[in-house]
């Protein structure tokens, strides 16, 4: 089965985030936190669970993928955060486009889940995405270019202090989605070549704890759409990031945001890209803040 990009995993990472530097956490996160994610995060995983807030996961309404793909976009792009072209198009008009185009195949009808898949369309309506030249994945970079920073890595350093009780399950589901992996892309970032200086750059654009990244996580939260990841963000060589991929997403009643705001930590670094405030540089580097201007 696929791992489930659910946005629980962004408010997992700025919480975590926000809670890494004192360690100390507010009370109610592990009776109650950490059963609210882990339900979210194993919904999809064990179907036949008889644990209600399981069940009460399962029950949520998918987005339908195309509204959600534009809307997220929309958005994403007045909060100052870069996005790929999109477009909708036949399965006869995708067979014919160019090689800088990657496609997302939603089968006959509009679908409520699209999967990469670049080398079969037949029919039904696609979702097309043209490549950004000079970029590359947060994926691809961890494995080919700054090998060391692992997402697992990063992920323990963050959270290990302060969730020694937690489910070992969750724990690699964690891992695994956040640094999802796509290796048949390597071949789109190939001629990706950044100098030491712009690693540098990179490194700093692409830490889990970092605020470029968080600032990312905070608006899928808002938009409902899947869990930033490093299979579905890419990184220029000035450590811009470009958030891909929001086609899967639910229907939210409002606990999400609950959660989020009761048990991040409101003196932290992290706590900023909530509160809005001021926003990014053009190269990427943190200027803190999620909206326009001050509240």
């Amino acid at each position: 089965m696929a791992i489930i990009e659910d946005s629980a995993h962004a408010i997992f990472t700025i919480i975590s985030a926000s809670n890494a530097a004192t360690g100390k956490l507010r009370k109610g996160y592990s009776s109650h936190f950490s059963h609210w994610y882990g339900a979210r995060v194993l919904c999809e995983f064990r179907p036949n669970s008889t644990d209600p807030l399981i069940q009460s996961m399962r029950q949520r309404k998918s987005m339908n993928p195309f509204a959600l793909e534009f809307f997220a976009q929309g958005i994403l792009r007045r909060l100052g955060i870069r996005t790929v072209e999109q477009q909708i198009c036949s399965g006869k008009e995708a067979r014919v486009l160019p090689p800088d185009f990657i496609v997302k195949v939603a089968g006959e009808e509009p679908a409520q889940n699209l999967t990469w898949n670049p080398a079969s369309v037949r029919n039904g309506w696609c979702l097309v995405s043209r490549l950004v030249p000079d970029t590359a994945s947060l994926d691809y970079i961890s494995r080919k270019l700054i090998t060391s920073h692992s997402v697992r890595t990063q992920m323990l350093r963050e959270s290990g202090a302060i969730h020694a009780s937690k489910d070992r399950t969750i724990e690699e589901l964690i891992a695994k989605t956040l640094g999802k992996t796509c290796e048949p892309a390597d071949k789109f970032f190939a001629d990706f070549k950044p100098t030491e200086s712009e690693i540098q750059l990179i490194k700093s654009a692409m830490a889990l704890d970092g605020l470029p990244y968080l600032r990312m996580c905070a608006a899928h939260v808002f938009i409902g759409c899947s869990s930033p990841h490093f299979g579905n963000v890419l990184v220029t060589k000035a450590g811009e990031l470009i958030s891909l991929d929001h086609a899967r997403g639910y229907f939210e009643k409002g606990d999400d945001l609950r959660e989020l705001f009761y048990f991040v930590d409101r003196r932290s670094e992290a706590f900023k890209v909530l509160a809005g405030g001021q926003r990014f540089n053009g190269e990427g580097h943190s200027r803190i803040g999620l909206g326009n201007s001050t509240p």
